[in-house]
């Protein structure tokens, strides 16, 4: 690619991990824009309706799309979305933090989103990957699993309020 923006090429590069993972590669020192910013959105519209890339150029159109495309995108990013299962009934995210827990034999480990279909049927604040500590590997915030679930239980906790708990019957982590 940079022997295209050398020869004046209009690209436009979408980076889809967190900015801080860019260290040591040659887009940390690119200018960024943000998908969660209505601002940012408005600059890469103009942008590519000057690129000749947008023909049609309805203003009032895009803020209104624009709007609802922030909401729904700052749910992904804060983890606020449904994990579906796939066919083999497997649920696939990113382990979102460590939480210490006073019985040294489990492991917890927050998950971004929440399972659909949960086990227990009810809605909860957070999800919650519970386990004894030598049924699976350790896992760290940042790494990618697979798992599947037969039991889920809801917990209200001072600090977290109504938290699933997820028992998995299987889980790996991804590479």
């Amino acid at each position: 690619m940079g022997a295209a923006w050398a020869m004046s090429k209009h690209y436009f590069p979408l980076v889809t991990v967190p900015y801080d993972r860019l260290n040591k590669t040659p887009l940390m020192g690119m200018q960024m824009r943000k998908l969660i910013s209505i601002d940012d959105l408005s600059v890469i519209y103009d942008e590519l309706h000057r690129c000749g890339v947008l023909v049609e150029y309805q203003t009032a159109d895009f803020h209104k799309q624009a709007k609802d495309y922030v909401k729904q995108a700052k749910k992904i990013v804060e983890g606020g979305y449904q994990i579906e299962k796939d066919e083999e009934g497997y649920y696939e995210t990113e382990i979102s933090c460590v939480r210490k827990v006073a019985q040294k034999q489990f492991r917890c480990y927050g998950i971004k989103g929440h399972i659909a279909d949960p086990p227990d049927g009810e809605n909860a604040k957070s999800d919650w990957l519970f386990y004894r500590i030598d049924q699976f590997p350790p896992l760290e915030a940042g790494d990618r699993v697979r798992f599947k679930t037969s039991k889920s239980k809801i917990n209200a906790f001072p600090d977290l309020g109504r938290a699933r708990n997820i028992y998995p019957d299987d889980l790996m982590k991804l590479d």
